[in-house]
């Protein structure tokens, strides 16, 4: 499959699901938030996006979401 069918494919997808407008970038942005929020290390998951430096991965690829501040919050309270 070339790259433009895989993105016509995409945007078809979307369409007839009535889901919001994306680019197959913003899945990979959505996936590193979601795996480390549901615990996968930040060097595995910059092993899996093909990234060197874990750090990279954190700062670039993730967004912190309001869960992570809850664990967060609650990790600290407990100690």
């Amino acid at each position: 499959m070339t790259p433009s069918a895989a993105y016509r494919q995409l945007k078809a997808i979307l369409t007839e699901n009535d889901l919001p407008d994306l680019r197959f970038h913003d899945l990979r942005h959505t996936f590193a938030t979601y795996a480390l929020a549901n615990g996968v290390d930040a060097k595995t998951l910059s092993g899996i996006l093909g990234h060197t430096k874990a750090s990279f991965t954190v700062d670039t690829y993730t967004h912190t979401t309001t869960d992570m501040y809850r664990k967060a919050t609650k990790s600290s309270a407990a100690a």
